[in-house]
C-alpha cells in the first residue's frame, strides 16, 4: 500500500475510483471528470494539494504480467474559515472492498501531519445514516455540531418577481462580476464555510457543466443572485442570496422560481441548514422536500 500527496494526473483514476466506490456504496455521489477538476481547482482546494491518493500494486493485464497500482482511497482536504473558525475540512473515501483494513486510520493520521501548529478546527460531513462513518469520528473525539437537509422538488410554478425587479440571466459582464462577490460576502462572510471569491474562481465556476446565473436588478443595481450548477450530474441550486436592504420583499422566492422554471432544470435540488429555519420555511413553501440529512463535525 502507497499513501501519497494527489497530482493532477491522478484527476482521471480519481474520478475513476469514485465511480466504481459509487456502485457499491449508495452514501458516494461520483462526479464526472469535468466536475472533479472544476472543484479541485477552486481556490479553497489549492489546486488539491493537500488531497492524499492511496494505492495498491495489483497484477496488471498486459501480456508481460507486469504490476500496476489501483487506487483504493482517496482523502480531500481543504482549509478555510467556518463560522469564526479556521478549519481543516476533510472527507475520507476508502472503497468498500478495502474498508476494516485501517486503511482510513492510516490516511487520518496523515491527516493530523497537515496543520502541525494544531491551529484549526478538524471537520467532516457524514450523511446521518452512515454508522460505521459516524462512529469512526466520534471514537477520535469529534462532536455534531450542525446538521444539513438534503431537499429536492420536481417541479414548481411559474411566478413573476415582485413590481421594481427585474430578473434576467448571467451575461459575464466586470459589473455583474463585482456584484457576484459582493452579494457572496453579504450572503455567506462569517458563516459556515465561507471563502471569498477570487477571479480565478469566477472563471471555474463559469466552466462548471450546468453553470447557470440569475440575477435580480432594481433600477439597473444587482440585489440578488441564483447560481444553479451540476452535482453528479443533477442541477442543484448552489445558492440564493439577496442585498440586507432588500430582504423580505419576495426577491429570493422569485429568483428561486425563475431558476425552476425552465424545464430542463427538473428536478432541482438543495442544502439547507438545519437552524435556518426562515429558507427551509421557504424552500418547504414553494414545495421542496427532505431527501436526506448530514452532519457536520468537529473536532478542535
Amino acid at each position: 500500500m502507497i499513501v501519497r500527496p494527489y497530482t493532477d494526473d491522478d484527476a482521471e483514476r480519481a474520478v475513476a475510483f469514485l465511480a466504481a466506490a459509487g456502485r457499491l456504496d449508495a452514501t458516494l455521489v461520483p462526479p464526472p471528470l469535468a466536475e472533479w477538476r472544476a472543484f479541485t481547482a477552486r481556490s479553497f482546494n489549492r489546486g488539491a494539494g493537500d488531497f492524499v491518493v492511496v494505492e495498491e500494486h495489483v497484477e496488471g493485464e498486459s501480456d508481460d504480467d507486469s504490476e500496476c497500482s489501483a487506487v483504493i482511497a482517496i482523502m480531500m482536504s481543504s482549509r478555510f474559515e467556518d463560522d469564526g473558525h479556521e478549519v481543516r475540512n476533510f472527507r475520507i473515501i476508502v472503497h468498500p472492498t478495502h474498508r476494516r483494513r485501517g486503511i482510513g486510520s492510516a490516511v487520518y493520521e496523515r491527516l493530523l501531519g497537515q496543520d502541525p501548529t494544531g491551529d484549526v478546527t478538524l471537520q467532516c460531513h457524514t450523511p446521518e445514516d452512515w454508522v460505521a462513518g459516524c462512529a469512526f469520528l466520534a471514537k477520535r473525539g469529534f462532536r455534531e455540531a450542525r446538521r444539513c437537509h438534503f431537499l429536492r422538488i420536481d417541479a414548481a410554478p411559474d411566478a413573476c418577481p415582485p413590481g421594481g425587479v427585474e430578473i434576467r440571466p448571467y451575461a459575464g459582464t466586470d459589473v455583474e462580476d463585482t456584484a457576484w462577490c459582493r452579494l457572496n460576502d453579504d450572503g455567506f462572510k462569517g458563516g459556515p464555510e465561507y471563502s471569498d471569491l477570487t477571479s480565478r474562481d469566477l472563471v471555474t465556476l463559469r466552466g462548471e457543466p450546468g453553470f447557470a446565473l440569475a440575477l435580480a436588478r432594481i433600477d439597473d443595481a444587482i440585489v440578488g443572485l441564483c447560481h444553479v450548477k451540476d452535482f453528479g450530474g443533477a442541477p442543484w441550486i448552489n445558492s440564493v442570496v439577496v442585498a440586507r436592504a432588500h430582504r423580505g420583499k419576495g426577491i429570493g422566492r422569485s429568483l428561486m422560481l425563475y431558476a425552476m422554471g425552465s424545464e430542463t432544470r427538473r428536478p432541482l435540488r438543495l442544502s439547507v441548514l438545519e437552524k435556518n429555519a426562515a429558507a427551509r420555511a421557504l424552500y418547504a413553501s414553494l414545495g421542496f422536500r427532505v431527501d436526506r440529512e448530514e452532519i457536520t463535525w468537529w473536532r478542535e
